[in-house]
């Protein structure tokens, strides 16, 4: 009687043991699982967060590449503007230099000296009703006051430092000793006819006041006035640039 319970006991203890063992095996294997799951689940972490990384680094990649295109792109345009503007002032000081040729509307002033009897007129009335260097100047002067862009006395232009002699019966230029304009003399400015007109024709202006005098004048309104560039040499002695 006693072996049988001594090995009823040795089974349970069997089965007692061979489920434990049976546990302990199934709960290192679920360790084993969710130790495997979660260094996957790292690993993926890591990956995700390097994609992550590689993105942003792309982003701002791109981001420097589209900064310096319009960057390139404001430079160029700015640098086109500022090429246009130094033609546009490049012409602009050509015109008032006289180096380029203008074309245009503008007015002519036919002057002559009024008519005088020599052997009778008294020399008051003779130098009264004849053009002097100071009239040619003054004006020139009057020209350019009233908005004249470009002024020519008979073809030959005439420049900011241009100045006017009288030899006898001819005008000569202080910038051209070989050049001698004989009457009449037609003073050609460019600039808006009727304003110019208006201007030169009203009162106290120095044109009327030699129309009192006695002097032979015209004016006339043209549009197809030509002004050629100077051949003058600008020379100069005193004025030097100053190397930065």
């Amino acid at each position: 009687m006693k072996k049988h319970i001594d090995k009823i006991l040795i089974f349970i203890a069997s089965i007692v043991t061979g489920a434990l063992i049976s546990i302990s095996f199934s709960e290192n294997k679920t360790d084993t699982f969710f130790s495997m799951k979660s260094i996957e689940y790292k690993d993926a972490i890591e990956q995700r967060n390097l994609l992550y990384k590689e993105i942003s680094d792309l982003k701002e990649s791109n981001n420097e590449i589209m900064y310096k295109l319009r960057s390139y792109n404001q430079g160029e345009e700015k640098h086109q503007k500022v090429m246009d503007d130094m033609k546009l002032q490049l012409s602009d000081y050509g015109d008032i230099a006289g180096t380029t040729a203008l074309e245009g509307s503008g007015i002519v002033i036919k002057i002559k000296d009024g008519y005088y009897d020599i052997s009778e007129s008294t020399s008051y009335e003779i130098e009264r009703k004849t053009l002097h260097a100071t009239d040619a100047a003054l004006l020139l002067n009057e020209l350019r006051s009233i908005g004249a862009e470009a002024i020519s006395i008979n073809g030959y232009r005439i420049l900011n430092d241009t100045g006017v002699r009288c030899d006898w019966a001819f005008i000569t230029f202080n910038d051209n000793n070989q050049s001698y304009e004989g009457q009449p003399f037609y003073f050609s400015a460019l600039g808006e006819p009727d304003e110019l007109e208006a201007a030169l024709l009203a009162d106290g202006s120095y044109l009327n006041r030699l129309i009192i005098r006695g002097l032979e004048i015209e004016v006339e309104k043209r549009d197809d006035l030509y002004f050629s560039p100077t051949n003058r040499v600008l020379d100069f002695q005193y004025m030097q640039r100053e190397d930065s």
